[in-house]
């Protein structure tokens, strides 16, 4: 059996995790992007270094919430 078939929970799980995702940052961004530079008085690469940092900062923190998963049970 193929290792992807094995657990269908796993991937049914990943499967909606992505679809829910579409709508994220990236299109919040470029709906606000303009109305956020004007606000704030930013450039296009201020805003482009602010939008980096959040998504490197965001994903330190999906690390620590990784491991910190990884060595609690968690039920299924």
């Amino acid at each position: 059996m193929h290792p992807l078939l094995r657990h269908p929970r796993f991937l049914g799980a990943g499967f909606l995790l992505v679809a829910f995702s579409v709508v994220g940052q990236t299109f919040v961004l470029s709906l606000f992007g303009g109305e956020w530079r004007e606000l704030f008085d930013l450039t296009h690469g201020q805003l482009g270094l602010a939008y980096s940092v959040a998504t490197l900062a965001s994903a330190l923190l999906l690390i620590s919430a990784g491991r910190l998963v990884d060595h609690r049970f968690v039920p299924w």
